[in-house]
């Protein structure tokens, strides 16, 4: 993908293949029972809201997040963030899954 292909937000350094999904209504969301809604405290602080991620991957998500430049704060994932519908997928990710939030870090050059 050209740079000026990306998808806005998207780091100057980061690898052509790390897409990030835009947020999508509820209507056609990838997962329709899991309120996408960023804590709004958080965004208030500058961090955004990239992803829900499992126990598996959440080391390697943060490591990603730190080499091109953001700080990294992980959630737990509510059991509000849940539709009804969804009862056995509030235990699992409430239990194991993370979302990550970053913001760009502060280099000490830049103070």
């Amino acid at each position: 993908m050209p740079p000026s292909a990306k998808k806005k937000g998207t780091p100057p350094n980061a690898p052509s293949t790390l897409i990030q999904i835009e947020s999508l209504d509820q209507e056609h969301s990838l997962f329709p029972y899991l309120d996408s809604s960023p804590n709004p405290e958080l965004v208030s602080q500058g961090w955004d809201r990239r992803f829900m991620v499992g126990p598996d991957r959440v080391k390697e998500a943060n490591q990603l997040y730190r080499e091109l430049g953001y700080e990294v704060l992980n959630e737990p994932v509510k059991p509000s963030e849940f539709n009804e519908i969804c009862k056995d997928c509030q235990t699992l990710a409430c239990n194991d899954y993370v979302i990550i939030y970053t913001k760009k870090a502060i280099s000490p050059n830049s103070k």
